[in-house]
C-alpha cells in the first residue's frame, strides 16, 4: 500500500488489529491501533478489536481502561463491545465480573444487553449450577422483549433436569414447542429419561406426541415471515438491489 501510495482505511485497521489480536501478538496489535489514531480514525470497531486482543491475553483491566475512555471521549461502547469482554470472562471462569459487566450494560443506553448477550449469560449460570440466577435473567429478558432462541432454551431445560426440576423443564419445552422451535433429539432424550425417573411417564409420553406433531406440521408460511417474503429477497438480489435486500433481510430477523 506504501509502495502505491495508498492509505489504510478504518477497516483495514480493523481486521489487521483483530486478526493480530487473534494470535496473541499484543504489541503489534497496540502498534495498529495507536497508527489507526494518528490517521484521525476512532470507530467503535476499531476499539473492539483492542479490547478483544487484550481480552485473549487475558489483560482485563487494560480492556476496562480502553473501555472507560471509549465512554469518555463519546465512541460508544456498544452492545458488540460488552459482548466481547463478557465472551472472554466467562471462558476465563470471572463470572461475578462478567454479571457485573451484564449489569453495565442494562443501565446504559446504546449498549442494551441483545439475544447473543443474554445466551451467554444465561448459558454461563447454568453451566455453573446457578440456575435461579439464569431463570431470573430470563424474566428481565422476557420483560424487555427480547425473544428466547433455541440455545437458551436448551440451556434452561438441561439445567432444570440435571436438578431433577421435571415439571418446570416440561414448561419450558412446551413454550419452545408452541413458538415453533424445533429442539435437538438429545434434548427430549435428556427431558425423558428425567420424566421417566421421576415417575412421570404419561407426562413424558404427551410431550412427546408433541413434539412429533411439531416435526411433521410443515412450516406455515404465514406464520413465518422469512418464506413469504424468500422471494422478494431473491428478486431484489437478482435485479442487483442490494440495499433493498439487506433492508428487507434485517427487518425480517
Amino acid at each position: 500500500m506504501k509502495k502505491f501510495n495508498c492509505k489504510p482505511n478504518a477497516h483495514i485497521f480493523c481486521t489487521l488489529i483483530n486478526g493480530l489480536g487473534s494470535e496473541g501478538r499484543l504489541d503489534e496489535a497496540l502498534k495498529y491501533f495507536h497508527l489507526s489514531k494518528n490517521e484521525g480514525f476512532v470507530e467503535i470497531p476499531i476499539y473492539n478489536a483492542l479490547i478483544g486482543a487484550y481480552c485473549r491475553v487475558l489483560r482485563f483491566e487494560d480492556a476496562f481502561n480502553v473501555l472507560k475512555k471509549m465512554n469518555q471521549n463519546g465512541s460508544g461502547p456498544n452492545t458488540r463491545t460488552y459482548d466481547i469482554i463478557l465472551n472472554h470472562l466467562i471462558k476465563d471462569n470471572q463470572l461475578n465480573q462478567a454479571f457485573k459487566i451484564f449489569r453495565e450494560m442494562s443501565e446504559k443506553t446504546g449498549s442494551e444487553p441483545q439475544i447473543n448477550t443474554y445466551t451467554m449469560i444465561i448459558s454461563m449460570f447454568c453451566a455453573n449450577k446457578r440456575l435461579d440466577m439464569a431463570l431470573k435473567v430470563w424474566e428481565e429478558m422476557n420483560k424487555k422483549g427480547v425473544a428466547p432462541c433455541m440455545h437458551m432454551f436448551c440451556s434452561v431445560i438441561n439445567g432444570l433436569c440435571s436438578e431433577n426440576r421435571s415439571e418446570e423443564a416440561c414448561e419450558y419445552f412446551e413454550e419452545m414447542l408452541e413458538k415453533g422451535i424445533r429442539p435437538p433429539s438429545r434434548l427430549f432424550g435428556n427431558l425423558k429419561a428425567v420424566l421417566i425417573r421421576t415417575g412421570k411417564k404419561e407426562l413424558a409420553f404427551e410431550i412427546g406426541c408433541k413434539l412429533e406433531r411439531l416435526r411433521r406440521t410443515p412450516l406455515n408460511e404465514k406464520k413465518n415471515p422469512i418464506y413469504c417474503l424468500h422471494p422478494l429477497l431473491k428478486s431484489c438480489y437478482m435485479s442487483f438491489k442490494l440495499n433493498i435486500t439487506f433492508f428487507v433481510y434485517a427487518t425480517i430477523l
